[in-house]
Order: C-alpha cells, then sequence, then structure tokens
C-alpha cells in the first residue's frame, strides 16, 4: 500500500510537473510573440515566427526571402521542451510543421497586425492543452482546454 501512495504522489508531481512545463512554454511565446509584434511597428518590417515540430525562430522578410533575425537576443531561436506536442492551426485547418518547402508562419506586420492562429501545446499521452491564440488585431491570449489528438 505505501508503494502505491509513493506512485500516485510521484505520478501527480509529475502532471503538475507538465502542466508548469506547457505554460511556461506558452506564456514566453506569449512574450516573445509580442516583442515580435512591437518590433515589426517600430522597425517597419515584415517579421514572421517560423514554427517547427521542434521549436520556433524569428525571421524577417528581405526582398522576396525570408532570413533568421538578427540583432535581438530576445527574439533568438527557441527549442520545445522534448516530447512536448505542438500543433498550429490556421484558418481552422491545421498546418503541418515540417514542410520545408512551405514553412509554417505566423507574420508580424508594420501595421501591427498578426496573422490569426491557434497553437496548441501538449503533451501526448495527456488530457490537457494550453491554447495560444493570436487575433489579427495582434492580441494574443492563453486558454487551458482538453487536449484532442495532437
Amino acid at each position: 500500500m505505501l508503494i502505491g501512495i509513493i506512485l500516485s504522489v510521484a505520478v501527480l508531481s509529475t502532471g503538475g510537473g507538465r502542466e508548469e512545463q506547457v505554460e511556461k512554454a506558452a506564456r514566453r511565446m506569449q512574450a516573445l510573440f509580442t516583442l515580435a509584434g512591437e518590433e515589426a511597428v517600430l522597425t517597419r518590417r515584415l517579421l514572421a515566427a517560423r514554427i517547427r515540430p521542434t521549436g520556433y525562430r524569428f525571421e524577417v522578410q528581405s526582398e522576396d526571402k525570408w532570413l533568421p533575425l538578427q540583432g535581438i537576443a530576445a527574439l533568438r531561436q527557441r527549442d520545445f521542451p522534448e516530447e512536448m506536442t505542438v500543433r498550429l492551426l490556421q484558418d481552422d485547418l491545421p498546418v503541418p510543421l515540417d514542410d520545408s518547402e512551405n514553412p509554417a508562419r505566423i507574420l508580424f506586420l508594420p501595421t501591427g497586425e498578426t496573422t490569426p492562429f491557434v497553437m496548441e501545446l501538449g503533451w501526448a499521452f495527456e488530457d490537457f492543452s494550453l491554447r495560444l491564440i493570436g487575433e489579427e488585431s495582434g492580441e494574443l491570449r492563453l486558454e487551458w482546454s482538453p487536449q484532442e489528438a495532437l
């Protein structure tokens, strides 16, 4: 019986830790996306967050191509915690994150607008996810939701 109690406590502790990791990653992304939006307005440049299954990086459009954004340490490339699941939706449709021909990007326009999106962060086989929701106005918000098939 003692082993069962210890295992229950360990499982509960781990679950809370995983939720905290999801929340930390989502809040960091929310803050960095806000910063990228402000940077786009201040510098009058088109910026983007390029989303991959393992992380994201910020880019700037230069002529007809996208280049990694440099010179702003906070907007450096970021990796998601190992085993975190990520899903990006635009126009209510899933966006492939591993398409090298047409990479998944969230745009930050010099007008302050953002490509509308929903980014779901969670863990495989867990019953929660945290959604980072980006409105066209540039507003970003977080909401917890039951996890669908990520």
